[in-house]
């Protein structure tokens, strides 16, 4: 392949990275990070308002690693209490779970929609 270092801003560790992900289809470095965060925190992540820093805060601190157990978190309080939260932003992550948990086997109309076009053509 070509020289990728020519590219402003892709250095050799870059580079290389790059690389190895057309080889292989992944980043050892990477993968090793994974390895490294705790169970759940990236499922944490996926809930709306919730961050990476709180995540890794809410497995850490409050032992959490299920949106259930978020969801109670920020029911009984305990979600609040935790720094950079507060009640307000607890009470919103309480709803937006609950509105995903409602939804419960419906199809979002992203997926939908091409679907039905597609049937419909």
């Amino acid at each position: 392949g070509e020289d990728l270092t020519k590219i402003p801003g892709i250095g050799k560790a870059i580079s290389e990275k790059i690389a190895e992900y057309i080889e292989t289809g992944q980043v050892s470095a990477y993968q090793k990070l994974l390895e490294e965060l705790p169970p759940g925190v990236l499922e944490l992540k996926n809930i709306p308002g919730i961050g990476p820093k709180t995540a890794m805060a809410i497995s850490q601190e409050l032992g959490i690693s299920t949106v259930e157990g978020v969801a109670e978190a920020a029911a009984d309080g305990r979600l609040a209490s935790l720094p950079r939260m507060g009640k307000r932003a607890a009470e919103n992550i309480l709803r937006h779970i609950q509105a995903v948990q409602t939804m419960g086997d419906r199809t979002p109309i992203g997926e939908a929609l091409p679907v039905a076009e597609e049937v419909m053509a």
